[in-house]
């Protein structure tokens, strides 16, 4: 049961490629979609 729960821990502890968080993706992938949000608001304004 202990190599188990180790095999866990070290999936858990995983560096994400590019960044050195996963903090950082989250924060990436919620910033795109704040500015597709945003880009297509305007273009709902400008093109209606």
């Amino acid at each position: 049961m202990d190599t188990i729960e180790g095999e866990n821990e070290a999936e858990n502890t995983e560096k994400p490629p590019f960044f050195k968080e996963w903090k950082s993706w989250y924060i990436l992938v919620i910033g795109e979609l704040i500015l597709l949000i945003i880009l297509f608001y305007w273009f709902t304004n400008a093109f209606s």
